[in-house]
This record gives C-alpha cells, sequence and structure tokens, in this order.
C-alpha cells in the first residue's frame, strides 16, 4: 500500500499534505525544511535596511512572503499526486483499491487523515 501527497516540499522535494506556503507558489513541510527556509530567507535579506531596523525579523521574512500554514484536501486543485519520496503519480498510475491518500483538514487546527483511494475517485474529490 503506497501513500500519495497532494503537493510536494520545494526544499526536500517529499510528498506533503500539510505544510507552509509562500508566495502562493513555494511549499514547505515539516520544521526543518521551513526553519532551512527561514535561514535562507535571512541571509538573502541581510544586506536589506528594512530587515536590517525590523525588531521581529522573523515575523518580517513571514509577511514579506505572504506566509500560510496550510493543509490541502482532495478536492483542492491538483494536477498529479506525489509519494512519500515526491515521486510524482498520475492519475492513471493510482493503484485504486491499494493506494492511500493523506489529506489535512481544518478543523479546529489542521488535522492529517488518510482515505483508501477507491474507483471511484469523483465521489473523493466532491
Amino acid at each position: 500500500m503506497r501513500k500519495l501527497y497532494l503537493r510536494q516540499c520545494d526544499i526536500c522535494k517529499n510528498g506533503m499534505s500539510l505544510g507552509y506556503i509562500w508566495d502562493d507558489s513555494y511549499y514547505m513541510c515539516g520544521e526543518y525544511c521551513y526553519q532551512t527556509a527561514l535561514i535562507d530567507n535571512a541571509l538573502w535579506f541581510s544586506d536589506n535596511e528594512h530587515f536590517k531596523n525590523a525588531e521581529d525579523k522573523l515575523e518580517w521574512i513571514q509577511e514579506v512572503n505572504h506566509q500560510l500554514y496550510v493543509g490541502w484536501e482532495p478536492q483542492d486543485n491538483w494536477a498529479w499526486l506525489y509519494t512519500k519520496e515526491g515521486m510524482v503519480v498520475e492519475e492513471h498510475e493510482i493503484n485504486f483499491g491499494e493506494d492511500t491518500l493523506v489529506y489535512a483538514e481544518e478543523e479546529d487546527d489542521w488535522v492529517v487523515k488518510e482515505t483508501l483511494i477507491t474507483d471511484d475517485l469523483e465521489e473523493l474529490l466532491a
């Protein structure tokens, strides 16, 4: 049984369905990848006067990158799925009745959930 995810981390390249997104296009999973991005950003902006003068540099980086902590649900727009290792799985490559979709659902906080992908993919996406 293979677990499939809705996005791919831009740092470690692993599949993910919960994590951080910057500027609607840069995805980061987990704390290690997120911290790596923060460090890279701090180095990138190290000669920026606004960054240097900011009292809270972490907040400044988060604001300038329009950061969100978000999960992705099955009905969200996706072109293909990803394995944990980040390999692309197109719809025709899904093993229906065997593969599991890992997704997130917003309750009080984001919660990671899993469901078996059945033949009726349309029902899962509704």
